[in-house]
């Protein structure tokens, strides 16, 4: 089933690690897949990094945690991007500051985490939101057949609901 939508958003989720960025009621799967892979690849390296190898130099290592960094900050880069060309400031903006001033700082494990864990944030406040927007879908399809009515003279009556 196909429709048309536009998106427009006051805030702008990146889709790290879900389906649904928007409120339309459908998966973005290209996306989707893309941000998880991109997810997935930055957890696979940042685990590789922490595991300490003594034949492997460190400057490996520092590569491999920036380009766990990369994958993770990708999607929150170009939002908050997007955000501050559109002359605003929001978390994303933030994450990416915060990300490039450990990587600058040479905290290449801090920077990758950093960016790891807000992808886990917004995934999870994700999950939160579409389990609530499906609740209260659920609640707002609840029919009644009928209804008790009370009369100024507080007689009740059941009636068919209208």
């Amino acid at each position: 089933m196909s429709h048309n939508h536009n998106h427009h958003n006051d805030h702008c989720h990146h889709d790290c690690c879900h389906g649904e960025g928007c409120a339309c009621g459908h998966e973005h799967s290209q996306k989707s897949k893309l941000t998880q892979y991109l997810f997935f690849g930055a957890i696979a390296l940042f685990v590789l990094a922490l595991i300490k190898i003594e034949a492997i130099p460190s400057i490996v290592y520092a590569i491999v945690l920036i380009i766990s960094t990369a994958l993770a900050a990708y999607p929150v880069i170009l939002t908050a991007v997007k955000s501050v060309k559109s002359g605003k400031i929001d978390e994303n903006t933030l994450m990416m500051i915060a990300v490039i001033a450990a990587t600058l700082l040479g905290e290449f494990r801090e920077a990758a985490a950093v960016a790891i864990f807000f992808c886990i944030g917004e995934a999870m406040e994700e999950f939160a939101s579409k389990r609530s927007r499906e609740s209260i879908r659920s609640l707002s399809e609840i029919q009644v057949d009928k209804v008790n009515v009370v009369t100024t003279t507080n007689e009740v009556s059941t009636v068919e609901a209208k």
